[in-house]
């Protein structure tokens, strides 16, 4: 059992240098992480990709940071459920918070900010 969980470890610790840049991975792994109910490990992934959303994207680096910071706000989220299912109450009460901090952020990057022109064409 030890051995198939080190060798994960490694094959995803390689995936993640060998696709290193990627926006697209991170918010991938971040929402496999989301799935399987690791909030922290998401989070992880989740900024990690805000540092590669204007490098990948720089057309549209601010609908991809809005995009990273709403997955981060629902990891967040779950983070306060968990601490508050399991009476830790001031620890959820900071994960809320946060969870508010950026769906407000994610709110107001995509309103005050945005960098698509919907009315174009692609």
């Amino acid at each position: 059992m030890k051995k198939i969980i080190l060798s994960s470890f490694f094959i995803l610790s390689l995936s993640v240098i060998l696709h290193a840049g990627n926006w697209d991975y991170y918010i991938s792994l971040g929402t496999e992480y989301l799935k399987k109910g690791d909030y922290k490990s998401s989070l992880k992934y989740y900024e990690l990709s805000l540092d590669y959303a204007a490098q990948d994207y720089p057309k549209y680096a601010n609908s991809y940071i809005s995009i990273s910071y709403s997955y981060m706000a629902v990891s967040y989220f779950h983070l306060g459920e968990k601490y508050f299912n399991s009476g830790k109450y001031n620890e959820a009460i900071n994960y809320f918070n946060n969870a508010i901090t950026y769906y407000n952020a994610r709110n107001e990057y995509s309103d005050n900010n945005s960098d698509y022109d919907y009315n174009s064409p692609s």
